[in-house]
């Protein structure tokens, strides 16, 4: 049995370090007490090391986040959470339904709340430019915010910002997002009314050359840029949500979603939330040839007629 004396509340440093060399040396969380005080010098010595593997980004944020809360369970939490990625888990951290990671993300939402009064869209946008929940922040220009009426009914979640959205600083604005505009126009949905955002805030890419190539995010990077996009559900309050692509169905449902079983349908995505889920129209944009680019747009037109039939105030005036 280890015990870790921690010097106060928030050490998340000293937390890192203890935390490593008891999984380098296989030492259950059962086997592990956690302490905030002065050091027991009767205790035994924790294990040192444990370089010989890697936590996901996402991970070391939401520590920083959790060391902050009052619970006295934090501690031994995070041990559980490290211990079951590093014991064949490692999509844990994007699993909205696990309990460990639901209280968890209720620790770090409440430490997000305390440090922002974020009772407005623009209170969250002003905080999302700041966010460093991941990785990804270091290399994008900027983040990339949703946009649209404080009042939409109706809110559009595509994947992440592209190559053009990332310098603009707005979602949709590249070649998938003049399809999106198109594909709106032609389904009877006035843009203007509707609130467009994405799944993950900042953009992903791969240099290539001097292009930017899009990469997809993975589940770890879609887990930790949730608390954004729960933000902007939860100030919308929207009567419909679509998910554009797999990546946007993840971040509503918490799961992973077969577009092909799903399409069409109406759906409770997540509590309080119910709407559609269709491709994304970068897909439309991907095809080889130019008889099936006409019959997908054909298909995601019809995808959206779904919600402007179900809610005709969006609709365009004739």
């Amino acid at each position: 049995m280890y015990r870790v004396d921690l010097s106060r509340e928030d050490a998340f440093e000293e937390f890192r370090d203890a935390a490593r060399g008891l999984i380098g040396a296989n030492v259950p969380p059962d086997d592990v007490t956690w302490n905030v005080g002065p050091r027991d010098l009767l205790a035994a010595a924790l294990p040192q090391g444990g370089a010989g593997f890697s936590v996901p980004a996402a991970y070391l944020q939401l520590a920083r986040a959790v060391v902050r809360h009052r619970d006295e369970e934090r501690f031994a939490l995070l041990y559980q959470l490290l211990w079951r990625i590093t014991h064949g888990e490692r999509e844990l951290l994007s699993l909205a339904s696990d309990p460990l990671m639901r209280r968890l993300r209720d620790m770090a939402d409440a430490m997000q709340q305390d440090t922002a009064t974020l009772s407005s869209l623009p209170d969250v946008r002003m905080a999302a430019a700041q966010c460093q929940r991941c990785p990804l922040f270091r290399d994008a220009t900027q983040t990339v915010f949703g946009e649209g009426p404080p009042d939409a009914s109706v809110v559009f979640v595509g994947e992440q910002p592209g190559d053009q959205e990332d310098l603009a600083g707005r979602p949709f604005v590249g070649p998938a997002g003049q399809m999106f505009d198109r594909a709106l126009a032609e389904a009877g949905i006035d843009r203007a009314r509707v609130y467009v955002t994405n799944a993950v805030k900042h953009f992903k890419f791969e240099p290539r050359g001097k292009r930017r190539i899009h990469k997809k995010p993975d589940n770890s990077e879609i887990g930790a840029c949730r608390w954004w996009l729960d933000e902007e559900l939860r100030l919308l309050q929207p009567r419909l949500t679509m998910a554009l692509g797999a990546t946007a169905a993840r971040a509503l449902t918490g799961e992973d979603v077969t577009l092909s079983r799903s399409r069409g349908r109406l759906m409770r995505l997540r509590d309080g939330v119910e709407g559609f889920i269709t491709v994304h129209p970068s897909f439309l944009l991907r095809l080889p040839d130019e008889a099936a680019k006409q019959r997908e747009y054909a298909r995601f037109v019809a995808d959206l007629r779904l919600v402007a039939q179900r809610l005709p105030e969006i609709c365009r005036a004739a």
